[in-house]
């Protein structure tokens, strides 16, 4: 496998403790936003649920328009 870093794509055999610092945090912000991106999810399952509808699309415009803005969780 090769990996981004600094100076472009490395396979692990070729990179230094400098690139594997530098993979490390992107595999550190990759993980805070499935973290962030996940509890959104878990946000909007219960909106859907709170408005006793089927799926995402069965909310209300208002509702859901609220919801992307940031208004509704």
């Amino acid at each position: 496998a090769a990996y981004a870093t600094v100076n472009g794509r490395k396979a692990l055999g070729e990179c230094a403790q400098a690139d594997l610092i530098f993979i490390a945090g992107n595999l550190d912000m990759k993980a805070h936003q499935n973290s962030a991106k996940a509890a959104w999810m878990r946000d909007l399952a219960s909106v859907v649920q709170s408005h006793k509808v089927k799926r995402v699309a069965d909310l209300p415009d208002d509702v859901l328009a609220g919801f992307l803005r940031g208004e509704a969780a």
